[in-house]
């Protein structure tokens, strides 16, 4: 489970080092499907309810004071986890107090993110008292930050994606066939038959994000033309144009 782990944040989701405050975090990678172990997490932002796991311990006092700062940390998702949606294992070490409510023990823990089609950068996770816990004082609860990675050949716009597709002049001018890899891996080849003038997009319905409050409803996908210009053109091909 634990293996090679990147710690600078660059693989599927990003790493956290220590935090100063006695936790740390370690990413442990994406994982399909919508399983997962850690614990009980509150979500804000766009999406639903995800994460399960066992309840934590609650210091033994009854009287408490809060920690004053939620502890906040990014966590890295690309467009196809946000596509399909994922599992995102985050590991935790904190403190935890001992049975003597005085002293503590370093504890890790395993907080499962499900990340659910459709979520959108800025999503927050929120999972409650999984911080340090001291005598006398509630832990401090740890909250997620989803963030887009960037992509090789889609831009996202809310529910919306948009494809850059470079042609020749011959292509715009006499129509051609786009195929384009779709973030699940299917093979579209969408006919575009009209004159390619600068500036004209071809939008293809369905074909976009997830809406991730709406049960199959997908946002559109945009289709924008770099045309390539020839630097010359014969004498011929003057004629013909």
């Amino acid at each position: 489970m634990f293996g090679d782990m990147d710690m600078d944040g660059n693989d599927g989701g990003g790493g956290f080092g220590n935090l100063g405050s006695g936790f740390s975090f370690t990413n442990l990678g994406g994982m399909g499907g919508m399983g997962g172990m850690g614990g009980m997490p509150n979500m804000s932002g766009m999406g639903g309810m995800g994460g399960r796991g066992a309840k934590h311990r609650n210091a033994a006092h009854n009287h408490q004071s809060h920690e004053p700062n939620v502890v906040h940390r990014d966590f890295f998702c690309t467009l196809e986890e946000l596509y399909t949606g994922c599992v995102k294992r985050m590991r935790v070490k904190r403190q935890r107090l001992n049975n003597d409510g005085q002293t503590t023990h370093e504890e890790e823990k395993i907080l499962s993110i499900e990340v659910k089609p459709g979520w959108k950068s800025g999503t927050k996770i929120t999972f409650p008292k999984e911080g340090d816990e001291k005598p006398g004082i509630t832990p401090a609860d740890i909250q997620f930050v989803l963030k887009e990675k960037p992509h090789d050949r889609f831009k996202r716009n809310g529910n919306d994606l948009t494809y850059r597709c470079s042609c020749t002049l011959k292509q715009a001018l006499l129509g051609f066939t786009v195929e384009i890899i779709t973030l699940d891996q299917r093979k579209l080849r969408i006919p575009i038959n009209k004159i390619i003038s600068p500036g004209y997009t071809h939008k293809v319905a369905g074909e976009g994000m997830p809406i991730s409050k709406s049960h199959g409803d997908k946002g559109n996908l945009t289709i924008e033309f770099d045309i390539n210009f020839p630097n010359r053109l014969s004498e011929h091909q003057k004629k013909t144009y």
